[in-house]
């Protein structure tokens, strides 16, 4: 299942790692905006994704400097990927 930019997914709230942006969970309605939010899907054991970090940061940096929401999800299982436990993500956040 994938989805196009303009797509409408389904409300969402997941715990969040990163306390300065919120609380313990984040909804999208908390980080969709009226010009849209981006969605990145991430971890911390992917070398693909560990060699873009700074990439991510820029992006982010600048939809938010255009006034749009910009969300990090990991979707990985720590059980398999232990390096993407939440307390791992919370600190990499």
């Amino acid at each position: 299942m994938g989805f196009e930019p303009g797509d409408k997914v389904a409300e969402f709230s997941l715990p969040n790692a990163n306390s300065s942006v919120g609380g313990a969970e984040l909804s999208l309605s908390e980080v969709l905006t009226d010009t849209g939010a981006i969605v990145v899907f991430e971890c911390n054991h992917c070398p693909y994704v560990v060699g873009s970090i700074e990439r991510i940061e820029r992006l982010a940096q600048r939809t938010r400097d255009l006034g749009m929401g910009f969300v990090g999800i990991n979707s990985n299982d720590a059980v398999n990927y232990p390096d993407d436990s939440f307390p791992n993500m919370e600190k990499r956040a």
